[in-house]
């Protein structure tokens, strides 16, 4: 009843009559608006409507005046959503409409796959954690499948398990085993990375409440900061070395993979590229795998 009513008033405002002239007739139809106001005064009547089945910032605002010598003038504004602005919304109905699971939090154990030889870096004695505060969705692609984009920050360490450690030797980064009858600790490289994550999402719906998704893509890291440290004792006393001119590439690529159940999922990244410049350390290369949890965070 409420729609018969809404678009008859909005049919009566579209039909003016002055004098001889005539203009077209003009029909508007909103479909279950949230909120209908009108205002009617001597002189004018004004009708606003805001929101629709199909946007909820969808605004109309239609207003006839009525001047002292009888003509009456039409005014009208509208207003749309502007996340999307190039996004037809019949094709949105058409492929449907889904969220892109993000890394809000992430948590993985790390190795290295690529290293000199009699290296030991034992999977899972690394970790990696990090979170993405940032995501933007683009349109849908297809049916089931968006793209998103965003900025997270990460921190990645990789430790030797063997006998061998990391020393610093003028500008070089080598190793070189412990001083006998050490009791070893450990020597690691760390670093901490801004991350701008590219990713493809496809999303199947398991029910009225889940659904399973896989996302892939790159991830472009900008690492700002690298260091390496070792601890040990010998005869008792403890030693630390520690270096944070390493010489880390500033700009890597990573490949990216994952696969989860609502906002829980499982995570691969493998860096193809060298964590440092081989011109002052040896060439190496990691993987981790891991736990994300996507925290809701999107623009």
């Amino acid at each position: 009843m409420k729609k018969r009513n809404l678009l008859a008033l909005l049919t009566l405002f579209g039909v003016t009559t002055v004098a001889a002239h005539t203009q077209n007739d003009t029909t508007i139809v909103v479909d279950h608006p949230t909120r209908v106001r009108i205002v009617e005064t001597a002189d004018q009547m004004k009708v606003s409507v805001e929101g629709t089945s199909g946007n909820s910032q969808f605004k109309l605002e239609r207003t006839r005046e009525i001047g002292k010598d009888g003509l009456s003038v039409n005014r009208e504004r509208k207003e749309w959503d502007f996340n999307v602005p190039f996004l037809n919304k019949d094709r949105e109905k058409r492929v449907g409409n889904i969220s892109c699971h993000w890394p809000g939090f992430f948590i993985g154990f790390s190795t290295l796959t690529q290293k000199p030889a009699g290296i030991q870096s034992t999977f899972g004695s690394s970790v990696e954690i990090g979170f993405s505060p940032i995501q933007v969705q683009s349109p849908m692609l297809a049916r089931n499948l968006r793209a998103s984009w965003g900025l997270g920050f990460s921190w990645r360490n990789y430790r030797l398990t063997g006998h061998q450690r990391w020393v610093k030797n003028g500008s070089s980064l080598e190793l070189a085993p412990y001083p006998e009858g050490s009791d070893i600790q450990f020597s690691r490289i760390k670093t901490f990375s801004l991350v701008v994550p590219m990713l493809l999402e496809w999303q199947k719906s398991l029910g009225r409440h889940s659904n399973i998704w896989i996302t892939g893509g790159g991830l472009v890291n900008f690492t700002t900061y690298a260091s390496v440290k070792t601890r040990y004792k010998l005869d008792g006393e403890k030693h630390k070395e520690f270096d944070k001119s390493i010489h880390q590439e500033p700009l890597t690529l990573d490949l990216y993979g994952a696969v989860g159940i609502n906002n829980l999922g499982l995570y691969v990244r493998y860096s193809p590229f060298n964590l440092l410049k081989t011109e002052y350390a040896p060439e190496l290369k990691g993987l981790t795998v891991g736990l994300l949890i996507d925290l809701g965070f999107d623009l």
